[in-house]
């Protein structure tokens, strides 16, 4: 019999965020178009002060997966980036790693320092220095990471469940499958 049938929880691990890696282009309602650029160490810093940090599925506060304080989740900026590690109970998040239907990470925060840049390019970039961070998000194939690069492995399956590389077409399957394309 397949062990991965009956799973009552999975581990997940992965990069939340590659520190010092462009995101793709976002909006501000003061800036317009974007590129954001989380800077080494604001994730450590940020961490050292929180009192608690929330994972949830796409953002939503009804879907919450854990926290630092119920003691399922692990965050911790190494050289890399943000490097997080959840042990997940909920059945439908399990069923979407099995069947490699996640996206990646996010996160929420509140910038505390920050420095807005045009470069050359003409293109404006925020550098984020310093941040509260409010929450993470894992992401399934309905979202699509504001950066790219991060990763989600699962321990039990033995997979890298996604690594963004073929994040662009499941958006695009997903879209078509709904009716948007």
């Amino acid at each position: 019999m397949n062990k991965l049938v009956n799973l009552k929880s999975i581990t997940l691990k992965g990069y939340v965020n590659v520190v010092g890696r462009e995101s793709k282009i976002l909006n501000h309602t003061k800036h317009g178009d974007f590129i954001e650029i989380i800077t080494p160490g604001t994730f450590e810093e940020a961490l050292r002060r929180a009192r608690n940090v929330d994972l949830l599925l796409n953002h939503d506060w009804e879907r919450k997966l854990g926290s630092l304080n119920d003691g399922n989740i692990e965050l911790f900026e190494d050289s890399i980036g943000l490097r997080i590690k959840a042990q997940i109970f909920d059945v439908e998040v399990i069923n979407k790693a099995k069947n490699k239907q996640l996206s990646g990470w996010s996160f929420k925060f509140t910038p505390l320092e920050e420095r807005w840049i045009q470069g050359k390019d003409y293109r404006i970039r925020r550098y984020i220095r310093k941040i509260d961070l409010r929450e993470i998000s894992l992401l399934d194939i309905q979202q699509i990471p504001s950066y790219l690069g991060n990763s989600v492995e699962c321990v039990e399956i033995q997979s890298v469940v996604c690594n963004n590389t073929d994040l662009y077409q499941k958006q695009y399957e997903y879209l078509k499958l709904k009716g948007g394309i």
